[in-house]
């Protein structure tokens, strides 16, 4: 009698199980694993929000709140303190601005103030600053004029200006009558408008050194000065024939050359100490912007040293 067959046991090996690319099979501990990671993103992000939720606010607080409580009270103004490194004073400037009686100190226009002050062509430069609670600090920087310049209008009305250092052309505030006397005046220079002023002069740098190397250096060549003429001169120190020409007051005429001027103002000393000591007749000119100086005398026939001419 034949044997029956065993059943096949089925094949349990994983090579049998069913594989599939449109579904993963998942444990009940990844599910759970991952959740936690979710979470965390999720806490992250809130986090963030509210980080950037604090600093919105903070901001805020600070520009309405916290300002207000450190701002200073606008109180009205009390005190004005003034200062200039020339002759202008608290009188000039209360000539000069206006200010309304009881204004608050955060209301004054410090911007307008300032170029009110540059306004005045004295006044080189000007600095405004508040003093809290109820003062303000005004300095000023001013010009220094080295020579006066008379000006004549179309109705024939003259005007005295003066000339600063840097050239300005201005009217002077304050100074005293003996320092304007000691300045000699310029001529000989062409005035260019512009606005209700005038332009710089082009010559001022050099006619700047010449007149304090003088001052400072020969004070008793420089007391005799009345006027220093640019006719000859346009600012140009290398142009042909270029010079300055002084007249003083005892009735001499002296020519410079626009450079070197210390060697020149020597040469015009020992010329004068020359003829103090030999009684020579007035000077009437000195050229002293050849390389040797010549000297020209009144009438009598003598001459001034070997350099001397008639």
């Amino acid at each position: 009698m034949a044997k029956k067959k065993k059943k096949s046991a089925p094949d349990t090996s994983w090579r049998k199980i069913q594989q599939s690319s449109a579904a993963r099979a998942v444990t009940s501990f990844a599910k759970k694993r991952r959740l936690q990671i979710n979470m965390r993103y999720v806490g992250a992000a809130f986090g963030v929000l509210a980080a950037l939720a604090a600093i919105a606010g903070g901001v805020w607080w600070w520009q309405n709140r916290a300002f207000s409580a450190l701002a200073v009270p606008n109180t009205a103004l009390h005190s004005i303190y003034f200062e200039s490194d020339g002759v202008l004073d608290e009188a000039w400037l209360r000539e000069k601005i206006e200010l309304p009686a009881g204004v608050a100190l955060m209301d004054i226009d410090i911007a307008g103030l300032r170029d009110q002050l540059l306004d005045e062509g004295q006044t080189q430069s000007a600095e405004v600053e508040r003093i809290f609670p109820d003062a303000l600090k005004i300095s000023v920087t001013e010009h220094r004029p080295i020579l006066r310049i008379a000006t004549m209008d179309a109705q024939g009305k003259r005007y005295l200006y003066l000339v600063s250092e840097t050239g300005e052309i201005y009217k002077g505030s304050q100074y005293s009558p003996s320092t304007l006397k000691a300045l000699p005046f310029l001529d000989g220079v062409v005035l260019k408008r512009r606005g209700t002023g005038f332009e710089p002069i082009t010559q001022a740098s050099v006619l700047t050194e010449l007149l304090l190397t003088a001052r400072r250096g020969w004070p008793e060549l420089y007391a005799d000065w009345r006027i220093v003429s640019c006719r000859n001169f346009s600012g140009d120190v290398t142009a042909p024939g270029a010079s300055i020409v002084v007249k003083t007051n005892s009735k001499s005429d002296i020519v410079f050359n626009p450079v070197d001027f210390p060697r020149q103002l020597q040469h015009l000393q020992e010329i004068n100490a020359y003829a103090r000591r030999e009684r020579l007749p007035r000077i009437e000119s000195v050229d002293l912007s050849l390389e040797d100086p010549a000297v020209r005398v009144t009438a009598l026939d003598r001459r001034a040293g070997p350099h001397a001419s008639r």
